[in-house]
């Protein structure tokens, strides 16, 4: 084992954040590579579903595991890794919504746009969106300004603003092509002009209509002259359309990531399958080459909610048939269901370590307990981790609190998903 001290360590600042998330029992949005223990084998097949949704597929996949197991923190890895290579990503948390179908799905999407994040920008800022509109319309006045100067003319020429909206054509060509495409491009070229003109209300209208922020389409009718809206029965739609656009703004895809899928168990059972069928759809057209392109979806499960017969997802046959396939004999191969396995004895003393190091450069750590003090640890007979009965949350918990009393810091109560 690689000495604690030989570690590279995380920056003070990221090193707070990420103890601080481990203690309120949250995923760290940061500094994940300096705490995730024994996901190489996940991690590297997310790798391959990157690379092959940038090559202009689609996927939809499962990470699956009992509660505490790491599903939150593997899809933090996933959307770092995404970001850090050049996907635009999304994330939201059916424990929310608890809908991709009904009156509810609409908030689905809003927290999707919402929550969007891309490299230098991974925080999930209001203004990503708008960075990536207008990295599409800066291309475009690019490649007319590229086209009038080996004619001998500049931007200054009374054809440029003509020639960008050639070129916007031109960008959007994969956009357009698509059902609903026409009326995405008209929007973005709305937002052309408002750019041009310092037009901020009509920004902030195209903007709001992308985030499916209008209540009807009159409203819309008013602000855009559009006659449609992103609303519960076409956002999926959308969804994929944006996918399309995010690559024509010089970005790889779309990863969109959907935690707590176990919430859907709550619904009653019309809900709920209405839900599932929604599921069913987007599964069959994200694996289906061809139906759409560059963008990737990944849901967190639990076993029960995937596999369970009367209530999980598995209560579709013609879903259970296709993960079942996919994912061959155990489920637990790079197939639609990537399940999480418990985490060894010996890298859950690594986690430990891990976590010293990250405690010693964030503010407040001196005391460490050492390999032997950690094996005693987690061979406390309420882990049993031997067994595998032991899950990462329950450890980083117990621990964070040891390492807090040590240090004689105040460990704050709480009760979050990590």
């Amino acid at each position: 084992m690689e000495n604690q001290k030989e570690k590279k360590l995380p920056p003070k600042r990221i090193a707070g954040q990420i103890i601080e998330s481990l203690r309120t029992r949250v995923a760290p949005s940061v500094g994940i590579p300096f705490i995730l223990v024994g996901r190489r084998r996940e991690a590297e097949i997310f790798t391959g579903v990157m690379k092959y949704i940038g090559d202009g597929n689609a996927s939809f996949r499962f990470i699956v595991g009992i509660n505490g197991a790491g599903k939150s923190m593997m899809l933090q890895a996933v959307r770092n890794k995404a970001i850090d290579t050049g996907f635009v990503t999304a994330d939201t948390s059916l424990a929310a919504s608890a809908a991709l179908f009904g009156d509810s799905a609409l908030s689905t999407y809003k927290g999707l746009i919402g929550s969007l994040s891309i490299k230098g920008r991974p925080d999930k800022g209001e203004g990503v969106l708008k960075v990536i509109i207008e990295n599409v319309i800066v291309k475009a006045q690019k490649n007319a300004d590229s086209e009038l100067q080996k004619k001998g003319f500049g931007r200054d020429d009374v054809n440029f603003k003509d020639m960008t909206l050639n070129e916007l054509d031109k960008i959007l060509e994969a956009v357009n092509a698509r059902e609903g495409g026409p009326l995405y491009c008209d929007l973005i070229k709305i937002y052309y002009d408002a750019f041009v003109n310092g037009d901020n209300k009509k920004k902030d209208s195209v903007l709001r209509w992308i985030r499916g922020e209008y209540n009807n389409k009159t409203e819309a009718k008013k602000a855009l002259g559009v006659s449609s809206i992103i609303q519960k029965d076409n956002w999926y739609q959308y969804l994929k359309l944006f996918a399309l656009f995010v690559k024509s703004a010089g970005y790889k895809g779309l990863i969109v990531m959907l935690d707590e899928a176990a919430a859907l168990l709550d619904l009653n059972a019309s809900s709920r399958s209405k839900n599932y069928g929604t599921i069913l759809t987007m599964y069959n057209e994200l694996n289906t080459p061809g139906t759409a392109q560059y963008i990737g979806v990944i849901m967190c499960a639990t076993p029960e909610a995937l596999d369970d017969r009367e209530k999980g997802l598995s209560s579709v046959n013609a879903l259970r048939q296709r993960i079942e396939k996919a994912s061959g004999d155990s489920g637990s191969s790079s197939g639609a269901a990537i399940r999480l396995n418990p985490l060894t004895f010996e890298e859950m003393t690594v986690l430990c370590e891990n976590i010293n190091g990250i405690y010693s450069v964030s503010p407040g750590g001196s005391s460490f307990p050492d390999r032997e003090e950690i094996a005693a640890f987690l061979s406390r007979p309420m882990f049993d981790v031997q067994k595998g009965d032991c899950t990462p949350r329950e450890v980083i918990r117990d621990y964070i609190y040891k390492l807090d009393k040590l240090n004689q810091t105040e460990q704050p109560e709480t009760d979050d998903t990590v």
